[in-house]
């Protein structure tokens, strides 16, 4: 099997000066920038350094305290800053617990209410048997529509045709709407 060699061809461009620069390269850009900790004499002569001759000079490297101080005093800010947004983060944090929690003791109380209000209900229809009265009431309002059917259906042999029930849908639409509701056609 060849390998085709334009599949292995890597094509590299310059970076465009118009993109965008990114936030982790800007983030390093605005960092301050601390003096170097080690100074040297500026009027340092490196042969006399190695002589036995003594010199009056000061050890060409000494140790600035001032510039400690500014980097233990940025670093101190940049923890005060870091504190100080972690308690505002655990302020807004508390405070959106404490509104949940309030949300949820609401809600469990509106619940609770609901419970008790149903409760109180389903006694009220136990307690007074309302629903077997309206299953009673409902059983006799359907013998009544059944005799009435029944009566019209007696009726409806005795009188002429032309005034028939079964032939007059139209006139009489109601009662077929009874019929058919009823099951009785």
């Amino acid at each position: 099997m060849k390998e085709d060699p334009n599949d292995k061809i890597i094509v590299v461009t310059q970076k465009k000066e118009e993109e965008e620069i990114e936030p982790e390269i800007e983030t390093l850009k605005n960092i301050k920038k601390v003096q170097p900790l080690l100074s040297t004499i500026d009027s340092l002569n490196w042969n006399n350094f190695f002589s036995n001759r003594k010199n009056n000079q000061t050890i060409p490297e000494t140790l600035n305290p001032q510039a400690f101080i500014n980097f233990f005093e940025q670093y101190q800010q940049y923890i005060m800053k870091c504190s100080q947004t972690v308690i505002k983060d655990q302020n807004i944090l508390s405070s959106n617990f404490k509104q949940l929690l309030s949300y949820c003791n609401d809600i469990e109380g509106q619940v609770s209410q609901k419970l008790t209000r149903t409760k109180h209900i389903e006694d009220q229809l136990v307690g007074y048997e309302i629903i077997s009265k309206i299953e009673d009431d409902i059983e006799k309002t359907q013998i009544l529509i059944s005799d009435i059917i029944s009566k019209i259906d007696k009726l409806d042999e005795i009188i002429p045709d032309e005034l028939k029930i079964k032939n007059n849908p139209d006139k009489y639409s109601k009662i077929h709407k009874i019929k058919e509701t009823h099951n009785l056609l």
